[in-house]
């Protein structure tokens, strides 16, 4: 039996998780975003500084020309790194045992 498809049905199936988790993400922040009253500007770069950090949020506020959300994309990035760090330690820590 040949089975050289088979690196290309994982592969599928690998890349389908990323793409899901990335839609679903989205479609909870605009959906939040919108009930809590934020606009779209706060609600991408929120998402940005989630998943990229806060250099990304940061790079594109300025590149939409948003000037005014580059110091919070900065600062909910950094905050994001604070807590996802703290984070990682307890459960590290509370897995270990």
């Amino acid at each position: 039996m040949n089975d050289c498809h088979l690196p290309f049905q994982e592969s599928c199936i690998a890349g389908f998780y990323p793409c899901f988790q990335s839609r679903l993400r989205t479609c909870f922040a605009i959906t939040y975003g919108k009930i809590f009253k934020f606009n779209l500007e706060e609600i991408c770069i929120a998402s940005n500084a989630n998943v990229g950090g806060p250099t990304t949020a940061a790079a594109l506020a300025i590149a939409k020309g948003w000037q005014a959300m580059v110091v919070p994309a900065l600062l909910v990035g950094t905050l994001g790194y604070v807590i996802g760090n703290y984070y990682g330690i307890f459960v590290g820590t509370f897995l270990g045992r």
